[in-house]
């Protein structure tokens, strides 16, 4: 699920490249798994999306400071930089961007799709574009939107009982025990029944997206459950 998530979330960040003629990207990968998953989806997919990846270097989860490779990015002919991790590298990534005036176009993988990213990084966090689930987003999404109902329940509920902010982190887990609840009212609690049921789920309004279950797709997603968001006066915007 890890690998065909950073697929959908890659295709949705090379998708608004294209559209904006950048081409020549640079990548700054975190050296775990997450990373390496990452680096896999965007090597891979850059060529279909007609993308010259002009440098490609990675950093460790503890490091705290990556101006090294960000300095050999600057000297390279990248119109765009895709950082892919989890906090607190992506935040310092920002950090050193900002301070060494890099000047291109800066993007992050969903793994920080969280506000605190955009604590961690602060004001070097403006202007950063990612994909990310809805959930973050809900209240400015569209009345039409199919999740809009069940993302601002989800938002309300989980600020009531945890007193944080309830992102997509928290939204897997809802979206599993949900989809699990589901098909044990629908076939039983055998695993053979739970299979069966979650493979005819249709059309499933959660958190993570709408999810449509087959025997050949246990994803059940497709890239329409990223949006992009870009962080504008500290906090997330919908990218149109």
């Amino acid at each position: 699920k890890t690998a065909q998530n950073d697929y959908l979330a890659v295709a949705k960040i090379y998708e608004h490249l294209v559209q904006r003629k950048l081409t020549r990207v640079a990548l700054l990968t975190v050296s775990d798994s997450f990373g390496s998953s990452g680096r896999e989806q965007l090597k891979a997919l850059a060529p279909r999306y007609g993308i010259t990846i002009v440098a490609d270097d990675t950093y460790g989860p503890k490091d705290t400071d990556m101006t090294p490779q960000l300095t050999k990015i600057r000297g390279s002919k990248a119109q765009a930089l895709i950082c892919w991790g989890t906090n607190p590298g992506p935040a310092i990534i920002a950090r050193n961007a900002r301070q060494l005036g890099l000047g291109i176009p800066l993007y992050m993988s969903h793994g920080v799709s969280s506000k605190k990213f955009i604590a961690l990084a602060g004001k070097s966090a403006e202007g950063i574009t990612l994909p990310s689930g809805r959930v973050i987003v809900a209240d400015l999404l569209p009345n039409s939107d199919k999740q809009k109902k069940s993302l601002l329940a989800f938002v309300k509920e989980y600020q009531k009982h945890f007193k944080t902010e309830g992102d997509h982190f928290g939204g897997h887990a809802w979206d599993a025990m949900m989809l699990l609840k589901g098909a044990i009212e629908r076939g039983g609690a055998s695993r053979p029944a739970i299979r069966a049921q979650l493979e005819k789920t249709r059309n499933f309004a959660g958190i993570g997206g709408i999810f449509n279950y087959s025997a050949t797709d246990h994803s059940g997603l497709t890239k329409d459950a990223f949006v992009l968001v870009q962080v504008k006066g500290g906090d997330w915007v919908l990218v149109k």
